[in-house]
């Protein structure tokens, strides 16, 4: 499988919508490969991903394509060669998109 991508949307009482972090799935239904893109330009492990993708959470997500992650990675973290780079497995395994 290839990785899939979602950018986090919020919408705002008037309707308009903020984007927010940057997420990857490596694994259909396997969320051992889910990953949040941080500022400090590496790929983390997080459990939002697959809540979120179950409605456990309130987080919003679109699923956009790889060369639109691309251009996220580049336009907003100033990132562009790490789209596929491994994921970082911290202690807390919890994620931010900070």
């Amino acid at each position: 499988m290839m990785a899939r991508f979602f950018r986090e949307v919020d919408v705002l009482p008037d309707g308009r919508q903020l984007e927010g972090g940057l997420y990857r799935r490596e694994r259909d239904d396997d969320l051992t490969g889910d990953s949040v893109f941080r500022r400090d330009g590496r790929w983390h492990f997080t459990s939002e991903l697959s809540s979120s993708l179950m409605g456990y959470n309130d987080i919003r997500l679109l699923e956009i394509s790889e060369s639109v992650a691309l251009k996220v990675l580049e336009e907003v973290f100033g990132a562009g060669t790490e789209l596929h780079a491994p994921m970082v497995v911290d202690g807390d395994h919890g994620s931010t998109t900070t």
